[in-house]
């Protein structure tokens, strides 16, 4: 008896499901959202992307230090910058003066050295 209900339990756990059953497990599917522009993601964009490094927060929580690197591509080397982040105030701001980096200075840039 046992046997028997084992080896039923055991073919209804390895049926698939119908696609019904699918797709209500599933999230709806999210629309991708519309590129700014068209352009390719080539080797150039990739290499001339900014990069964010090291980050430092002051021990009470209120400033940062952000270190970051960006390709010239005239003098073919990175340059590097350092910049001072605002948390205090950045939690006060909107979404329009943080996009706008309102709470961010550059503290000092210069060349990678080689």
């Amino acid at each position: 008896m046992l046997r028997a209900s084992f080896s039923a339990l055991a073919v209804t756990a390895l049926r698939a499901p119908s696609p019904a059953t699918l797709t209500s497990l599933l999230p709806a599917r999210p629309t991708p959202p519309t590129p700014a522009t068209n352009r390719e993601l080539d080797g150039a964009a990739l290499i001339g992307m900014t990069r964010v490094g090291a980050c430092e927060v002051s021990p009470d929580g209120s400033k940062a230090i952000l270190a970051t690197r960006e390709y010239d591509f005239e003098a073919k080397k990175f340059d590097e910058s350092l910049w001072l982040v605002d948390l205090a105030r950045a939690s006060t701001l909107d979404d329009a003066a943080l996009r706008a980096h309102a709470h961010i200075q550059p503290l000092i840039k210069g060349s990678a050295s080689s």
